[in-house]
């Protein structure tokens, strides 16, 4: 098993991301100090079930599920969100953006749900005699900070994002065992050898996880 492996999950492969200038304001900051603030056993239960819902009714009914009119405010606010899905501690799925692409939180869990369900391919697509088993991990992420090397990593704390040749490379925070190791792998998976410099940026997230 690779270095930060476990039962949380990981990004893994390469993945397209927008990176504007909505991605550096502290307006996701914020949307990670409200859910910390008011984080409850019910908001977990309501994110990770958002994530499960449109799991089992994309594979059961191949329909996509509508966001629910009764939102509680802190997800009626916009952030990127990255699903990540395991089974018996195996990872089987993992989507994502760095900042939004939906008109709140809850659509985003959805559409990443899905997507880590069916749309990862390193993994075959999520199947319906699965559904049973699967844990949901998902992170809200942060506003991005630029940075030039891994002495600004805690990769406890910090995520990654590296933008190189091949695209952009994300590991979530937790992966990574070791601040030079985040760093190294982010640089491989983002195609960049040698001296070739890429751009690089840290990142905090909220993470709930259930069932």
């Amino acid at each position: 098993m690779r270095e930060g492996l476990g039962s949380r999950g990981r990004s893994g492969a390469v993945v397209a991301v927008l990176l504007t200038a909505a991605t550096i304001l502290p307006a996701q900051d914020a949307v990670l100090e409200a859910l910390r603030r008011g984080r409850t056993p019910a908001l977990e239960q309501q994110i990770v079930g958002l994530a499960r819902q449109a799991v089992e009714l994309k594979l059961r009914e191949g329909r996509t599920l509508n966001v629910p009119a009764d939102l509680p405010a802190v997800l009626q606010r916009q952030a990127g969100v990255f699903v990540s899905l395991g089974v018996k501690g195996r990872d089987r799925g993992c989507r994502g953006t760095l900042e939004p692409t939906q008109a709140n939180l809850a659509a985003e869990i959805i559409a990443s749900a899905v997507a880590a369900a069916t749309e990862d391919r390193r993994f075959a697509p999520l199947s319906a005699d699965e559904l049973n088993r699967v844990e949901y991990f998902v992170s809200i992420v942060g506003r991005l900070e630029p940075i030039r090397g891994p002495e600004k990593l805690r990769p406890g704390i910090y995520g990654l994002a590296m933008r190189g040749p091949a695209g952009t490379a994300i590991l979530l925070p937790g992966e990574a065992r070791t601040a030079d190791w985040q760093w190294r792998e982010g640089r491989r998976r983002a195609g960049l050898k040698g001296r070739r410099r890429g751009t690089a940026w840290r990142f905090r997230t909220v993470l709930f996880r259930g069932r």
